[in-house]
């Protein structure tokens, strides 16, 4: 639920609606934040792996594919 305007919540359960629609942004944005630094951790651990290690061996160590790996350079 977004609010259109500034005015305060007219009730109680307007208020709630509200606060928990805003939880629940603030959540999935927190878990999306999340994955995205796991990945980039994964990405930059295959970059340096790449200097000495077989592809098939950096795609199960970090779950990244041979040809994102490949893309890295």
């Amino acid at each position: 639920m977004t609010r259109t305007n500034d005015r305060p919540p007219k009730s109680l359960k307007e208020y709630r609606d509200w606060k928990n629609a805003l939880d629940t942004y603030y959540a999935e944005g927190k878990e999306e934040g999340r994955k995205e630094g796991r990945r980039k951790a994964m990405r930059s651990l295959a970059r340096q792996m790449r200097q000495g290690e077989p592809l098939t061996k950096i795609a199960a160590y970090t779950g990244l594919s041979e040809a994102e790996i490949e893309a890295l350079s």
